[in-house]
Formats: C-alpha cells, structure tokens, sequence
C-alpha cells in the first residue's frame, strides 16, 4: 500500500480557537491473496471486489470548519474539539474513483473538580459520516477499533453511512512519579453505541450496536499516554492496548 496525508490550518483570526483546514490524502492499495492458502481471496468470494488484483489510487482533497478549544490534544482535561468537513476526489485527478465525503466529529472534556488535572472529569465523543459515489469497501466509512467503537474489531462493520456516540468518565486513582516526571493512573468506565447503514433515512434500530466497559489508562502529561481498554459488546469482550507519544 501506498499512504501519503497532510494538513495545514488557517486560523480565522489571530488567537482564534476557529480554523479552517486544508488537507489532501492519496492511498494506494492492491488487495492481494491472504497467507492462508485454505481460505479464499476476496477476488474468489466477492469478484470485483478487489479490482482484479490491480492497485486503486484514493486521492482526495479536504476541506474542513475547526474548533479546538482542548488544554491538550492527546491528554485533555477540559475544551471541545469540532469539525466539520466534506471531501472529494475525482477520478483522472490524481485519483482512481470518484465521491464525496461529508461529516463532523465533536469531543468534549469536562471536569467534575478543580485543578489543572482534576481527579474526576468526563469525556463525551460523536461522529457521524456520509459517502456518495463508488469506492472500494476499505474506503467506506467503517466503526470498530479503540478509536472508533472500541467493543468491536478495526473496521468490524461498514457502510455509506455511520454514525457513533460513547461517554466515559475519568477517576484518577493514584498519581506518582517515574523517571522523575509525574504520571497518573486512571480507571475510565464508558458507554456508547454506533451504526451503519446504507443511509440514514435506511438505518434499522437493530443496526445499533451498543457497547460497554472500561479502560485502565496511565498518562505522563502532556505527551505520553498508555491504555488498556476492556469493551463489551454484542460479541463478546474485546481488549485493546495502546501507547500513544
């Protein structure tokens, strides 16, 4: 495969939280046979799925209204982060296909006591996304892994339209030092649920697929944090571990 990104923020004004976003993508990617000799390709299942085994170029041009109001991009305490945006690509720029893409993602930080790093505080997350047009299915909107819906798989369902929501809150169990810089131990019950769909105005109640848990997190403010999150789901529990610099 083939992954190239970049974005540059333009902000409205001087010191503004608000920016608007300019960003462009290419992505590359040939489906080939899997190492499991005994289990079909996608090719075989589902033909023309793969394109045949021939690399597709995805190369898209972004546009996006952002607010960021957080303390801290990867350890936040308190702020909001917003964006809404819509992207495109067209084939022969660049690109092998041609749609559009439109959604907004909204997180939220709040504390529930005073300090700058209060031991009790709340985070809130929703997306939702829409996609027009004909693209491969590992370019349409998906929900799974930790930062997506994380009691499910990386890219466990997808669709043209997806939409997810989860809230946790935060107790700080115990802080000490390491190394000589200050880390702090956690332990953050959560809750969500998420959907796709062909469309919204086609999304079936049974489409949800709910989620409950827990995440034991360890952060060393601003720049380090280590995770293990505990999801439940309806298949069953799913753990996913992470370290984020």
């Amino acid at each position: 495969a083939i992954n190239y990104s970049a974005a540059a923020d333009f902000p409205l004004r001087a010191g503004s939280r608000w920016a608007l976003r300019a960003g462009h993508h290419l992505q590359g990617v040939k489906v080939l046979p899997g190492p499991r000799r005994s289990l079909p390709d996608v090719e075989s299942k589902h033909p023309g799925a793969a394109n045949l085994g021939q690399r597709l170029i995805d190369a898209a041009f972004r546009a996006a209204l952002v607010y960021d109001s957080r303390d801290s991009k990867l350890t936040a305490s308190r702020g909001v982060f917003a964006e809404e945006y819509a992207e495109a690509a067209r084939d022969g720029w660049i690109s092998d296909m041609t749609y559009e893409r439109y959604g907004m993602e909204l997180k939220g930080y709040l504390p529930l006591a005073p300090g700058s790093e209060p031991p009790i505080g709340a985070a809130l997350q929703g997306r939702l996304e829409r996609l027009f047009g004909s693209v491969p299915f590992w370019s349409l909107p998906s929900l799974g892994g930790k930062y997506s819906h994380r009691a499910y798989g990386d890219g466990r369902f997808v669709d043209r339209a997806a939409a997810m929501a989860q809230a946790e809150l935060r107790f700080r169990l115990f802080r000490t030092e390491l190394s000589g810089s200050p880390v702090s131990f956690w332990l953050d019950p959560f809750i969500g649920a998420g959907l796709v769909a062909p469309s919204f105005g086609r999304a079936a109640s049974n489409a949800v697929r709910p989620l409950y848990g827990a995440a034991l997190r360890a952060g060393g403010r601003p720049q380090v944090v280590g995770a293990a999150d505990f999801g439940i789901g309806q298949e069953g529990l799913k753990v996913f571990l992470d370290l984020n610099y």
